[in-house]
């Protein structure tokens, strides 16, 4: 009981505990049109850091991602920030849904 206790305090604390799995992978690719070109594989968040370079997206992998009847999706929406200081962003109002 005291175990599913803490368990549940990590899940209140960590917005990706369900995403977060036992491995650590960071992919590296570019930003557009890579076609799976050039994508590198990092097992720390060091590493990911010490590459970290123009023209490429990072992101974490998913070991256990959100499935629409049993398929793998993104969601690309885009936004434009015309202002850091007092945060401004405009969302494009048209999103892509890919599934795979």
């Amino acid at each position: 009981e005291e175990v599913r206790g803490g368990v549940e305090e990590l899940r209140g604390a960590d917005p990706q505990f369900m995403v977060d799995g036992e491995q650590c992978v960071w992919i590296a690719k570019a930003n557009s049109g890579s076609k799976a070109v050039g994508i590198h594989l990092f097992d720390d968040l060091g590493s990911v850091s010490e590459a970290a370079g123009k023209g490429r997206v990072y992101q974490k992998y998913v070991e256990r991602p959100l499935l629409i009847d049993g398929r793998k999706f993104d969601v690309r929406c885009w936004v434009l920030v015309t202002d850091w200081s007092q945060l401004s962003v405009w969302f494009y109002d048209r999103c892509l849904l890919r599934f795979c």
